[in-house]
């Protein structure tokens, strides 16, 4: 995944994805499931707060574009947001009008 210098305007680049660390360098074919949480913190500020999807810096339309990527499409997604259960229903009626295309 990459940024194209915003940090809500996200893209997934090749088939290869980037992971933290030195260079380190993940195929698309050793991917199996994404967590999914937007940020309260600014990219860039090591910071790890997470937020409601939708809510935060990275926005609904980054995740318009993640859910409706044809190469994620057979991945699982799990949520990592506050607000447990009750917020979660919600947020997975989001996330699936969002993949709608």
């Amino acid at each position: 995944l990459s940024s194209s210098g915003s940090f809500k305007a996200f893209s997934i680049s090749s088939s290869l994805l980037p992971v933290s660390g030195e260079g380190d360098i993940v195929g698309m074919e050793y991917l199996v499931a994404l967590h999914l949480n937007d940020s309260k913190s600014d990219l860039g500020s090591r910071v790890d707060r997470h937020d409601n999807i939708g809510m935060g810096k990275l926005g609904k339309e980054t995740f318009k574009n993640f859910m409706q990527e044809k190469r994620l499409e057979h991945l699982a997604g799990y949520l990592e947001t506050p607000g447990g259960p009750e917020m979660w229903k919600p947020e997975i009626a989001v996330l699936r009008k969002l993949a709608e295309k």
